[in-house]
């Protein structure tokens, strides 16, 4: 299987999750960078979360408020109260593509989950315009609701919810439910008098919505089957805004794009195959993209984890002598059982003297599966000169390297991280074949997530699965 060439990588991780039919990659090799959008007074920013850094600007209307972005990421809609337009603008351009005249002072913007309609709030007009995204045209106008404040859409995509802020010492504040297909109002649900309910959010189930009453002070929380108010958080003086936190990993379902989905091949378990996204494609990258190992003779692991234990069996594929490096017993054990010639402890005084025992200037290269101070220390003293030191592991420490010293012995320090399809496809290919075989110490229901978590903490020698179904 030497011959067999490829290349990949993923961050580490403890705990997998065993899928239920097709096995899903969270990062696409296509997926956009992910941008935060800003409004301004007739500007909209845009914010690289990746780098926490400002992308660009794009023009809007007057008196920017209320954005929203859709589905797939391609166009921002933009209320602008000055002008009583929402601006469409393209991402990938930053330019406006559309403004669409809707109803006075607009104010909050949402799109539905299938990025179908764009809800706009009127707060001038006692009215929601619906934009067509598809035109971009307004499609609809459901008039009545009094000073309408902000919006949210039911994951479903079937109904809008909308705060309106009532008459002024004179009626109740209320969320009017709007039907998406038909944009028409379905229910009236009572909040108190006067409560000016900013913001709004619904729960990723879509069972419950929150509604901020800057008035009141507090929290409505409001039942979306029997479209009423089951409890009221009293919290700080005058909340406005509301977001709500996604669903985790620990659940029977969850969803992804289709584009993610990769089918494991008929030979390969799903215990196993939850694997891939993790240990497998984080090891494949790091050995066939970027630690160059074909003239290599030596190698060396330090961690002997999830992913150094892959790393080491696809090094011995590959012919190498390869030493594994751990504080664990337990590990080292496990270490020699996949095929590793040597298993040493981590924090021996002469590991590098021990290194130069099996090549006389020192190991070709060091896979540091930790990246701690020590870890790294210990991959300096092992590494030969002109050697490679490939980082896999991340913590928050600082190389204990200086330039000096990297560039008298000719040290080449390379990083690795996340892997490409082309990876993820040659990582089912190498375990259906059986050159790599993951190391799954415990299995667990995921009723009992918490002693899964807590196994892990132990530290377990190998993988730690959860079972979803």
């Amino acid at each position: 299987m030497a011959a067999f060439k490829a290349r990949t990588r993923a961050a580490t991780a403890c705990l997998a999750i065993v899928a239920l039919a097709l096995l899903v990659f969270a990062a696409s090799a296509n997926a956009l960078t992910p941008f935060a959008y800003v409004t301004g007074n007739s500007w909209v920013g845009e914010i690289n979360t990746s780098t926490n850094t400002v992308a660009g600007e794009a023009p809007a209307g007057s008196a920017a408020a209320g954005v929203a972005i859709t589905p797939d990421g391609a166009f921002a809609y933009v209320t602008n109260q000055g002008d009583n337009t929402v601006s469409v603008i393209s991402t990938s351009t930053n330019t406006i593509v559309a403004n669409v005249p809707v109803g006075s002072f607009p104010l909050d913007v949402a799109i539905t989950p299938n990025g179908a309609f764009a809800y706009v709030t009127n707060q001038g007009d006692n009215a929601v315009s619906v934009i067509g995204t598809s035109t971009n045209t307004v499609v609809a106008t459901v008039a009545g609701i009094v000073e309408p404040l902000a919006v949210a859409i039911t994951p479903d995509n079937a109904f809008a919810y909308v705060t309106e802020e009532g008459k002024q010492g004179a009626s109740l504040s209320n969320v009017t439910v709007i039907n998406t297909t038909s944009h028409v109002v379905d229910a009236t649900i009572p909040l108190a008098v006067n409560t000016f309910p900013l913001g709004i959010a619904i729960t990723p189930d879509g069972k419950f919505a929150y509604a901020t009453n800057s008035k009141a002070n507090d929290v409505s929380v409001i039942n979306t089957k029997s479209r009423s108010v089951v409890a009221t958080v009293t919290v700080g003086k005058f909340p406005y805004g509301v977001a709500i936190t996604p669903d985790g990993a620990f659940a029977q379902f969850f969803k992804a794009p289709a584009r993610n989905l990769f089918l494991l091949p008929e030979n390969v378990p799903f215990d196993v195959g939850a694997l891939m996204a993790d240990a497998v494609i984080t090891s494949v990258h790091a050995v066939y993209d970027r630690s160059n190992v074909k003239s290599a003779a030596t190698a060396a692991v330090i961690g002997a984890g999830g992913v150094g234990q892959i790393i080491i069996q696809l090094l011995k594929d590959l012919g190498l002598r390869v030493i594994a490096v751990s504080r664990s017993e337990s590990k080292l054990a496990v270490a020699k059982s996949i095929g590793a010639d040597e298993a040493w402890r981590a924090g021996e005084p002469n590991i590098g003297a021990r290194s130069r025992e099996i090549a006389s200037d020192g190991i070709d290269v060091v896979f540091d599966c930790v990246g701690s101070d020590e870890s790294m220390k210990e991959a300096l003293v092992m590494v030969k000169r002109c050697g490679r030191i490939v980082m896999v592991g991340e913590e928050d420490a600082s190389f204990p390297a200086d330039s000096t010293e990297i560039a008298q012995r000719e040290l080449e320090i390379i990083g690795s991280r996340n892997g490409s399809r082309s990876n993820m496809q040659m990582g089912l290919q190498l375990l259906s074949l059986g050159v790599i075989k993951p190391v799954i110490s415990d299995v667990f229901e995921l009723e009992d997530v918490n002693k899964a978590l807590d196994r892990v903490r132990q530290g377990a020698s190998g993988r730690v699965i959860l079972k979803v179904g």
